[in-house]
């Protein structure tokens, strides 16, 4: 087995690219019944590749839109019922005021920028992106302000139905640059309520056209499903759905009318899902403690730590002994890597009672340190499986 050196660069990057149901087969239903697929252990950091075709896409990190393209719709959300001056609104450089009532169209000039979606989850996928695409139609989330910025030498044209402060209403704004977006707050308020285009990302559609192109860098992950094969540790994989996740990933798609093609490198990658199995392997240690001993009510810990090489991911804990079902354990299930398939993987527990989630993906080097709930006195054992070595953690139960 081939262990790549260390990379010599230093920058992270990720990505996600989804293919849509129909490209290659790839169903929810399909990708479900696929085994488990032939897995490696890699001795070191190592590298990863992937190649697909399809009609959606996902990317979870910084890029570009480039290339030509349609209409380009911003969505500020709904206006305060009854207070068409009360929602969030366009903010001109001389204090002049407009309350978009609607998504509004822009004639736009220059390159579309997306940047990572900082904990906003996508409705379709259950996970995190910075751009997705469903055919033509690339969805982002960015601050206005930050795409106002990249309108280039152009005019921007805002075309839909606003209200002024003044209460005049317009279907056309020559908006100017230096613009920013304000908080919603009804009238006379507004006047003093600061911008918040650097920490509110609105909606914001791209229509792809032939020639689209994207390119992005991150760190995160790429998936696709169709026609998928990836490459890593010497090793290839084809796929309905196959997703390579790292940093120092260089990815690029282009758009044909019809479907993307993707291409992604990723110089450190973390993990290799392949229909959204792991196949990349790693290690884990655990332990269990509780920081008051001697108490027979202290506080009763859970620790693991991802020592190898590749992300980790629960698929398993069972709780084991006579004191395990006065144990609160719970793990959630995988999310993204399908594709937007809501494929899921794992989520099984057994032996406890119900508890508190806690997730089941860990990054290497990564530790989950929990508290969990117990009843003195009864003696339980946490097994956990995944892609790494099976563990088994003796819980320090107070009172055992």
């Amino acid at each position: 087995m081939r262990a790549p050196g260390p990379s010599s660069r230093l920058r992270t990057v990720a990505l996600l690219i989804l293919v849509g149901c129909s490209d290659g087969g790839a169903s929810a239903g399909g990708v479900q019944e696929q085994p488990w697929p032939d897995r490696v252990t890699p001795a070191g950091p190592w590298s990863a590749s992937l190649e697909g075709t399809g009609s959606r896409l996902t990317l979870t990190m910084a890029g570009t839109i480039t290339g030509e393209r349609g209409r380009v719709t911003v969505d500020f959300g709904k206006p305060t019922e009854g207070e068409p001056t009360g929602g969030r609104s366009l903010l001109f450089p001389d204090g002049e005021r407009w309350y978009p009532q609607e998504p509004i169209r822009l004639d736009w000039v220059g390159d579309v920028p997306f940047v990572p979606a900082m904990g906003e989850e996508s409705p379709d996928t259950g996970g995190y992106f910075s751009v997705e695409a469903d055919g033509g139609d690339l969805t982002i989330r960015i601050p206005v302000v930050t795409l106002l910025a990249a309108a280039g030498d152009g005019p921007v044209v805002a075309h839909g139905s606003f209200v002024g402060g003044d209460g005049r209403e317009v279907d056309e704004l020559a908006v100017p640059p230096g613009t920013t977006v304000s908080a919603g707050c009804p009238r006379p308020t507004c006047e003093t309520t600061p911008p918040d285009a650097d920490t509110q990302s609105s909606l914001v559609h791209v229509e792809a056209t032939t020639g689209t192109g994207i390119h992005a860098v991150g760190d995160g992950e790429a998936a696709v499903a169709g026609t998928v094969r990836a490459e890593a540790e010497g090793r290839s994989w084809d796929g309905r759905v196959i997703a390579v996740e790292g940093s120092e990933v260089d990815a690029a798609a282009t758009y044909d009318g019809d479907r993307w093609s993707l291409t992604a490198h990723v110089d450190g990658a973390r993990q290799l899902w392949v229909d959204v199995w792991p196949v990349v392997d790693t290690e884990l240690r655990a332990r269990s403690y509780t920081s008051d001993p001697g108490f027979l009510k202290g506080p009763l810990k859970v620790e693991w730590v991802n020592v190898g090489h590749a992300t980790a991911q629960i698929l398993e804990a069972e709780g084991t002994g006579p004191g395990a079902s006065g144990v609160g354990f719970d793990i959630n299930n995988t999310r993204g890597h399908d594709a937007g398939l809501r494929v899921r993987r794992g989520d099984k527990v057994s032996g406890f009672r119900d508890g508190a989630d806690i997730d089941s993906n860990l990054p290497p080097g990564d530790r989950t340190n929990r508290t969990l709930s117990y009843r003195t006195g009864d003696p339980a054992t946490l097994v956990l499986r995944g892609n790494f070595p099976e563990v088994r953690v003796e819980l320090a139960v107070p009172g055992t």
